[in-house]
């Protein structure tokens, strides 16, 4: 759950911003949006601080299969990639 705390639009982009309903997570996260097809190109989260990072998506391969071999499943850590 969240509230938006803003929704922006440009000549190319729509983005969303949000933070944590319950106030659990100081901070917030701006998701970016291409328009066109409103897929996901990057997002920036800013913490406590005010300190942001970004993240940018590029050269994304939708809807391609991944082996399940390419993970292990550990008790101690959880899933990770070799």
């Amino acid at each position: 759950e969240a509230n938006i705390l803003g929704i922006e639009q440009g000549p190319d982009v729509v983005v969303v911003t949000v933070e944590d309903k319950k106030g659990d997570a100081a901070g917030r996260i701006s998701l970016f949006f291409n328009k066109e097809n409103m897929s996901l190109t990057q997002w920036i989260i800013t913490d406590a601080q005010g300190l942001d990072t970004r993240i940018q998506v590029s050269d994304l391969e939708q809807n391609k299969r991944v082996s399940a071999e390419l993970f292990e499943f550990s008790k101690d850590v959880g899933f990770h990639r070799e």
